[in-house]
């Protein structure tokens, strides 16, 4: 490393990118040099089409679209949530494969933080990314106009929502969470300019996951071991996890034998 520089020169980095915490599988084929991330090829598949039909032929397609193999991809992110836990284990199941196949690097990054980065910035207004939960319940976490953090991810009941965004000045819902219960929502008081405009469609991106990965891919080395110890964040158990812990499933209980 020149002394002058101070600092490591690396090659471009060729990353492949993927978020399915959402109804929707959004993946990309970046290129990452000297800080920049480069977009090669996007996809976005909306629902009723779900990950686990389209994985992993759509990822060789779309790199197949740049012109690339995914042979010639050196490094992996994953969006890990927290969202829909079938298809954040599918996105996450596909990637480690693709990790442990092909030898590569695998980084995560939080699906509420991509899915603020892909929507449309707001001077002045605080970013709460939504994403639909279970029970009444939404995933949220809340940015500034420039995308620092204010609050981390979270899950919180709908009806408590109101209380939750005290504090956060003018703030802008977006994603399906915030669409998918807007009725109940504007119910409870928030007015129609707390929503996305009538057509906004923010979904987590799969981009904006590269974007918050490269950082850590750049001259990263495969490594099995934290391959395979990447998990999503759910926030919150899942059902088969509740019903065992309440003692649910069959003869089984917690702590004890059958």
């Amino acid at each position: 490393m020149p002394a002058a520089l101070g600092r490591a020169i690396w090659a471009p980095v060729l990353i492949l990118s993927l978020d399915t915490a959402s109804p929707a599988t959004s993946c990309a084929l970046v290129e990452s040099a000297d800080g920049e991330v480069r977009p090669l090829a996007q996809a976005l598949h909306l629902p009723p089409a779900k990950a686990g039909d389209l994985l992993p032929e759509v990822l060789a397609a779309l790199c197949a679209e740049a012109g690339k193999t995914l042979q010639q991809v050196d490094a992996l992110a994953v969006g890990l949530g927290p969202g829909s836990f079938t298809g954040l284990r599918v996105g996450l199941a596909a990637m480690k494969g693709l990790g442990y196949a092909l030898r590569r690097p695998l980084a995560g990054a939080s699906s509420l933080e991509s899915l603020a980065r892909a929507a449309a910035p707001r001077a002045g207004r605080t970013l709460v990314a939504a994403l639909e939960a279970r029970r009444g319940e939404l995933f949220l976490a809340a940015f500034d106009e420039h995308g620092a953090r204010l609050r981390p991810d979270a899950v919180v009941q709908a009806a408590q929502l109101p209380a939750w965004l005290t504090g956060l000045g003018d703030p802008l819902l977006v994603g399906p969470g915030a669409r998918s219960n807007r009725v109940q929502l504007e119910a409870l008081g928030l007015p129609a300019s707390a929503f996305e405009a009538e057509g906004a469609q923010a979904w987590p991106s799969a981009l904006e996951v590269a974007r918050l990965c490269a950082p850590k891919l750049t001259g990263a080395a495969y490594d099995q071991q934290a391959l395979f110890a990447l998990a999503p964040d759910y926030l919150t158990p899942s059902e088969p996890e509740k019903a065992l812990a309440e003692g649910r499933v069959g003869k089984l209980v917690p702590g004890g034998q059958v």
